[in-house]
Formats: structure tokens, C-alpha cells, sequence
């Protein structure tokens, strides 16, 4: 049949001579429609497949009176059913066809594959959509349901079924036999599964070549997976790849929901793993990846997948990240969930932790610095300002002995903005300042350093200091050789913002 039969008016109406009219809506049906229905008394012959009442028997015959790129459309009717039983036994051969079928639930029509392991529909031909039909293995070991080797096929609200005694080896092939073959495939909200553990059953979805452009959306995929539910094999790299909110669960030990070739490319995006093992369940290639969960435990809730995050969690990237007060409840974290074995040296020091301008706080943030020599003759920086603070109290702590030498030493705030340098203190003499010996200020900025060996002993710092971005530096003015050691702390609380106080 390669026209279309039958006038059309403006209402969509079409009429066969010597046969019932047909309502059609032609914005959707721009070519034949032929009607197929193994229940219907029809037959595979001329003069039926037009309209309902005279049906067509099989879905092969119905493509076979298709026309390539026409608009075709074929409706398998409600209870349809129909047996594959040789490699190609349906074979959709017609460019630019619909195959669509009417129906719900157990009232889908069927495709069932039994007799030989061979048994498949095969897509030969570019442009199909079928949509709405149930497919279901009925050998075990059954090589491919459903085999695509064209361009552009769609498959749209299929489910898929495996059975205790039949399992596929793949229920969808992605192939064309060579690269670039079977092009812009899309699978959407189809459902496949295949719940028995057995050796039969590789996967649901096989992307066996090297194709661009496959979009794989919306589908429930669960199964005891040789393979994994979505499986691409070694050296078949594909390229724009997209995986979309599909559901994939693999319930076979050690295996994954998803796994593709390190190299291949596209996006995953939003889909929700299942599987034995985190970190085992999704090998995603080289996808760009985001929002995707996974779990290998019931009860429990997903975590992100794949494991490495973009940027990083090192100290420097904590620093610039911000977490509202009570963002992180004790309650929240499991016995031992965080401890000192998890965590490496200094990679979440105190200063890494800002405090924001509203919070309300006894006593502040401390920073420590390390324990270091004086400068000679000359003044250095010990403490970075970033962002307006209040300073409550600087404490140093001499570790080791101060060279015999006058040396009038202070701390002095050192503005980077338009504000003048400010003594925080008049000078107190370190000339051989013994250990244990304690530095503090006042803050009144007339009185000196206060120094003390006292331990333990009353803080001296009376007055809180308002100090803006800059350092605060440790001026000396003699040189004891580099021989002298003193630890400096300083408490703060940010007044600001991301305003805080590092060692320098």
C-alpha cells in the first residue's frame, strides 16, 4: 500500500470503498492507519487492516503494507497477542512508522518470544516509535528481545519481562553493528524486569556500540543483572549519553545498576541506585553527573553518587562555605560517624569555622598560632584580620627563654584600609623572659604589654578591641639571635559576615 487510501474531509473522516468510514485525527495520523488484532476474526490479507472490525493478525504483515516515511500508523488493539518464535520474526523494516498499542494492564497487547534463544523484533529501519505494548521472554536465555540497528528509533511506555524459568540475556540491544549505526535512540518510561537470580539475564539495556546521542528517561529498571541494568561493554565508547530520572536496581551481588566505558560522555542526571555495595553501584565513565542517589540498604536514605564531589572538602574549601547556626544537629550524627582517624591533621582547623554577625556567644573563636621566634629588630605579623572583628583577648606564651637583650616589645594593629597603624599597647621589656612567662593587653592602649610568670592566674584584658581587616603584628626592638620562642592565641568574634582572624 503505498499511498494513502481513502479521501479525508476537514472533520478527519476517512472512508474505503467497501468498507466502514474511520474518525481520524489527521494532525497526529498524516499517513494510513492499520488496525491488528489476533482476536478479532480478521485475517492477513488484502481488504482488511482498515478498520477495526476487519482487522489485520500480525504486527509483521501490518509493516509490510506500510509506506517509508509516510506517517504510518499501526494500532495493535486491547488484548492483542502475538508469538516471536525466529530471529526477526517481527521485524519493523518501514522508515518513519508508529506502532502503538491500546490498552492497559494485562489488557496491553502482548509480544511473547518463545522456541528459539533467537527469537527478536528487529528495528532495521530508521524513524520508528512504538509505544504501549508488553514484551515478554518465554525461553530462558533468550538472546535480545527487542534489537535496534537504526537511527532515530523511540520507545515510548513498554514494559519488559523476565520470569523464574526465562530470563533474557538483554532485553533492549542498542547495536546497528557498527559505530555510529543506531544513532539518537531514546527509551522512556518503559518498565523491565527480571527479579529471579540466575545466569541468564545480563542486562536490561545494552548499549552495545558506538552510538551518539541515546537517551535513556523515566524508566523502572529492577532485576538480578549479570551485568548491570544499564550496561555498555569494553571499547563501545558512546558519546552524548543521557540518563534521566530512571530508577535502577541490580539485586545480584557485586554488581552494578549502571556501569558504562571509562570514556564515554553525556550527562547523568537525577537517577535514583540500587545495589549491594556504595561506591559500586554506579560506574558513570566520563558523564557529567548531578543529582544522582544511591543506597545498598533498605530504610535507609540515598547518598550522592559518584562518591567524588566537583571542588573539593579540603580546608580550603570549607573555608568558603557557610552553614547557618543548627544547619547540623548533634542528633544528626550516628556514634563515631566523625573522629579524629576520619578527619586528617588540621583539616578542619578553627578558623575554617566563621561565626556569622547575629550569633550570640560567651567567650569567641580562639586561633593558635604556632610557636615561633621573634622578629629582630623589626615588626611581623602574627595574626591576618579578614573582615571586622572584636578582639577579647591576645595571650602569648614564652616556650623558650628570651636572649639576654633589651628588647621593648608590643603588638600593634595594622590597618590595610584607610585607618592609621594603632598601638594595641605601650611596650613591655622580654630582655630574658623566662618559659611559662605570660603576655597579655589590657586593651587600654596607654598601658603597657602586661607580662606575668603567674600561671594559673586571672586574665588581664579588660576592654574589647574593635579591629578592622588588616594584621596584628608583634614589634620588637631589640634582636635576641632567633633564640626566643612564644606561642600567641588570640579570642575573637566575627562582626561581619565571613569576617575571621588566621594565624599568619
Amino acid at each position: 500500500m503505498s499511498t494513502i487510501v481513502g479521501t479525508r474531509s476537514p472533520l478527519f473522516y476517512k472512508k474505503v470503498a467497501g468498507g466502514l468510514p474511520v474518525i481520524l485525527d489527521t494532525s497526529k495520523f498524516t499517513g494510513n492507519v492499520f488496525f491488528v488484532d489476533s482476536n478479532g476474526g480478521g485475517a492477513d490479507s488484502a481488504g482488511y487492516g482498515s478498520e477495526p472490525d476487519k482487522a489485520l493478525l500480525t504486527l509483521d504483515y501490518a509493516v509490510g503494507l506500510c509506506t517509508a516515511n509516510q506517517g504510518d500508523v499501526i494500532l495493535l488493539l486491547p488484548g492483542h497477542v502475538e508469538t516471536v518464535v525466529a530471529a526477526g520474526g517481527i521485524a519493523l523494516d518501514v522508515a518513519g512508522i508508529t506502532v502503538i498499542g491500546l490498552g492497559t494492564g494485562a489488557n496491553r497487547p502482548t509480544v511473547t518470544f518463545t522456541t528459539a534463544a533467537a527469537a527478536t523484533v528487529t528495528v532495521d529501519a530508521a524513524n520508528i516509535k512504538v509505544q504501549g505494548i508488553l514484551f515478554v521472554c518465554g525461553i530462558d536465555e533468550q538472546v535480545i528481545m527487542v534489537d535496534v540497528n537504526a537511527d532515530d528509533f523511540t520507545i515510548e511506555g513498554c514494559e519488559f519481562r523476565g520470569s523464574s524459568t526465562a530470563q533474557p540475556l538483554a532485553m533492549i540491544d542498542n547495536n546497528g553493528g557498527a559505530a555510529a549505526a543506531a544513532d539518537r535512540m531514546t527509551v522512556r518510561v518503559c518498565k523491565f524486569v527480571s527479579y529471579t537470580a540466575a545466569t541468564a539475564a545480563n542486562e536490561a539495556i545494552e548499549l552495545g556500540e558506538a552510538n551518539d546521542e541515546i537517551l535513556i528517561e523515566g524508566n523502572i529498571i529492577d532485576g538480578d543483572w549479570g551485568n548491570a541494568g544499564i550496561h555498555n561493554p569494553t571499547a563501545k565508547i558512546l558519546t552524548n549519553l543521557r540518563l534521566v530520572d530512571n530508577v535502577v536496581r541490580n539485586r545480584q551481588t557485586g554488581d552494578h545498576a549502571i556501569e558504562l566505558v571509562s570514556a564515554c560522555t553525556g550527562e547523568a542526571v537525577n537517577n535514583r541506585l540500587f545495589g549491594d555495595t556504595l561506591g559500586t553501584i554506579f560506574d558513570p565513565g566520563s558523564l557529567f553527573c548531578a543529582g544522582n542517589l544511591e543506597s545498598d540498604a533498605v530504610d535507609q536514605a540515598g547518598v550522592p553518587t559518584p562518591r567524588t564531589m566537583a571542588g573539593d572538602a579540603s580546608p580550603s574549601g570549607i573555608a568558603t562555605t557557610s552553614f547557618v547556626a543548627g544547619a547540623i544537629d548533634a542528633t544528626a550524627l550516628g556514634a563515631d560517624a566523625i573522629t579524629n582517624a576520619k578527619i586528617a591533621d588540621g583539616a578542619l582547623a578553627a578558623e575554617q569555622f566563621a561565626l556569622s554577625a547575629g550569633e550570640k556567644t560567651t567567650d569567641g573563636i580562639v586561633v593558635t598560632r604556632a610557636t615561633a621566634a621573634l622578629p629582630q629588630t623589626a615588626a611581623a605579623a602574627i595574626f591576618t584580620v579578614t573582615g571586622l572583628v572584636l578582639v577579647k583577648r591576645i595571650v602569648g606564651y614564652v616556650s623558650t627563654v628570651i636572649g639576654s637583650v633589651a628588647n621593648a616589645t608590643k603588638l600593634v594593629g595594622n590597618s590595610t584600609g584607610a585607618g592609621a597603624s594603632t598601638d594595641l599597647c605601650a611596650t613591655v621589656e622580654l630582655n630574658a623572659a623566662a618559659v611559662d612567662s605570660r603576655l597579655e593587653i589590657t586593651g587600654t592602649f596607654i598601658n603597657a604589654m602586661v607580662k606575668t610568670v603567674d600561671i594559673p592566674a586571672a586574665l588581664t584584658q579588660a576592654a574589647n578591641l574593635v579591629i578592622p581587616p588588616g594584621t596584628i603584628d608583634l614589634n620588637c626592638a631589640g634582636s635576641d639571635g632567633g633564640t626566643g620562642r612564644i606561642r600567641w592565641s588570640v579570642t575573637y568574634v566575627p562582626l561581619e559576615t565571613g569576617a575571621q582572624i588566621v594565624a599568619a
